[in-house]
């Protein structure tokens, strides 16, 4: 029973898709990955130049506030806060001046870059412990999550002893694994469209070629047919993703290294917490922390295991179900396509954190996005998959074939 399966499952038109998947990861890794490290340099001028003007003008406005307090209200309570404000967007305009020349030769001022980067941080740790609010004025360079986030990387850094890297976007072994395993990347859209090829006409082609009669005369039971394609067919498929993650991962390794010792930072709130919690970065904030990207790899994997087993007992129920090739890839393309749009808008409600439909993104979960401790997320996957199967049981054993 168990070889029948493999051999079905082994069809030329899997085996096609599979010969395109592996060629289809090696373009995504040269045209999009490669190219947005190549094109790093010219994204940090563009934001450096996009901000200057902003910056030059709140150098002088806080500076012309200093000045005010000092003459019209000297002794002011606000004067140290003046003081650390003017000083700082001072010293903002002018390493951002450098970085923008910097960035032009990156290779070349590679220290330079990091030095300044260096400066401009460690100077807001003032702003920061003094509370002083910045408002819309983007001193922290997007959030003060953000700003804390790039601290803890560099303290991770030091403390092994290596330098931070400049450009965030090289694509090493690491990077693109734990990318492809993100869940919003066109990696994982890849594999996600070959899960629903190799699986969407499990059942619906034996329906419409009658041949599930031959099938189900199999000194077999029913649940042990079901169970036995829907198992057999998970393992192939997950070995036909491993082939395609290990050509990307050695593609990666061969042009620029393996880039195990990076880290990333992933919110310990979301990895140790069974439960649901609220979005907001300014609570979030407190729990985030620098960790080896193999870490965030693993959980990563753990993660997107159990959503392939959740989606392919879901595709294997719906091509049983519906008994149509035809209805089965459209039911499950609008579903995709629909997922996939909801998910690219954030959202602050904690019911997203309910929506099993949305745990593929690994990514937004280890940041604390999704409002869901990853203990309760692999959990909440794992019981949706046993209730579908057992539906799914109930289903066959009932309904007329």
């Amino acid at each position: 029973m168990i070889k029948n399966e493999i051999r079905m499952f082994l069809s030329k038109k899997n085996l096609l898709c599979l010969l395109i998947g592996i060629i289809s990861v090696l373009l995504i890794y040269q045209f999009d990955y490669v190219a947005k490290y190549k094109d790093y340099p010219n994204t940090k001028l563009e934001e450096i130049s996009e901000h200057a003007k902003d910056i030059e003008t709140y150098a002088k406005a806080y500076q012309n506030r200093l000045e005010r307090i000092r003459k019209e209200y000297p002794g002011h309570p606000k004067t140290k806060e003046a003081e650390i404000m003017a000083r700082v967007w001072s010293t903002y305009s002018i390493r951002n001046t450098n970085l923008g020349s910097c960035w032009k030769w990156p290779n070349r001022y590679e220290k330079r870059i990091r030095e300044a980067e260096d400066e401009l941080d460690t100077q807001l740790v003032e702003v920061s412990k003094e509370n002083i609010a910045v408002g819309i004025t983007n001193l922290y360079r997007n959030t003060k999550r953000d700003w804390k986030q790039r601290m803890e990387l560099r303290k991770a850094y030091q403390n092994m002893n290596q330098d931070v890297p400049i450009n965030k976007v090289i694509p090493t072994g690491a990077y693109v694994l734990n990318d492809a395993l993100s869940g919003i990347s066109l990696m994982f859209l890849l594999m996600m469209i070959l899960i629903i090829i190799w699986n969407f006409d499990s059942w619906a082609a034996d329906f419409e070629q009658i041949t599930y009669k031959v099938i189900f005369t199999l000194p077999y039971g029913r649940k042990t047919l079901y169970l036995a394609r829907f198992g057999t067919r998970f393992l192939l498929s997950i070995c036909g993703l491993g082939i395609m993650l290990g050509v990307l991962f050695l593609r990666a390794v061969f042009a620029y290294g393996t880039g195990f010792d990076d880290y990333v930072i992933v919110n310990t709130t979301a990895t140790r917490t069974f439960g649901f919690f609220k979005t907001a970065w300014s609570s979030l904030m407190r729990t985030d922390q620098a960790v080896p990207i193999t870490h965030s790899i693993g959980i990563s994997v753990g993660v997107t295991l159990l959503f392939l087993l959740f989606a392919i007992s879901l595709i294997h129920f719906l091509s049983f179900t519906i008994k149509n090739q035809m209805g089965t890839i459209i039911l499950i393309a609008v579903g995709m396509i629909s997922i996939v749009t909801y998910s690219l808008y954030p959202k602050e409600s904690s019911a997203v954190g309910g929506n099993v439909l949305l745990y593929f993104q690994s990514g937004s979960a280890l940041h604390g996005a999704l409002g869901i401790g990853i203990p309760l997320m692999l959990s909440l996957l794992m019981i949706a998959t046993l209730a579908l199967l057992g539906i799914a049981m109930v289903w066959i054993e009932k309904r007329e074939l």
